[in-house]
């Protein structure tokens, strides 16, 4: 992926470079929106690098604006064979304790018996889809 469908979802963009950007960061750290643009956004070669000069981590940033860490890497094939993209053990299991999570908040209310809106069950869905895609890997690997 190039970094246009990450830039394409951040407020107050701008260039700061050659294949570089600067823009305003939605990680957590920026509850109450980051005025001052903290994140570097830099395109090499496809692969998208993060830097928040606030401390965000690129886990965090990526999740923020809707997306995962493997959105940031090109699909490369070696003689016909996929390239696995690099992904980090700290942050699968961020991931994977986030869903769970997700899942154990929203399971709580119908439980419950509260009523809980069609966006939740969209996004349990959601977090059940990223659970089972995880352990999908865990196993093929």
């Amino acid at each position: 992926m190039s970094a246009e469908l990450l830039l394409s979802r951040l407020k107050r963009v701008r260039r700061s470079g050659p294949d570089s950007h600067m823009a305003s960061c939605p990680g957590p750290l920026h509850a109450n929106g980051d005025r001052h643009p903290s994140l570097h956004v830099t395109d090499k070669s496809g692969v998208v690098l993060l830097r928040c000069f606030s401390g965000c981590e690129p886990s965090e940033v990526v999740a923020a604006a809707g997306m995962d860490l493997v959105d940031l890497f090109p699909a490369r094939s070696d003689h016909g064979k996929p390239i696995k993209s690099p992904v980090f053990k700290s942050d699968v299991f961020k991931l994977i304790r986030h869903e769970t999570t997700v899942v154990w908040l929203i399971g709580c209310d119908l439980q419950k018996g509260k009523s809980v809106p069609q966006a939740d069950y969209t996004r349990l869905g959601e977090a059940v889809a990223k659970l089972e895609r995880i352990a999908e890997a865990a196993y093929d690997s």
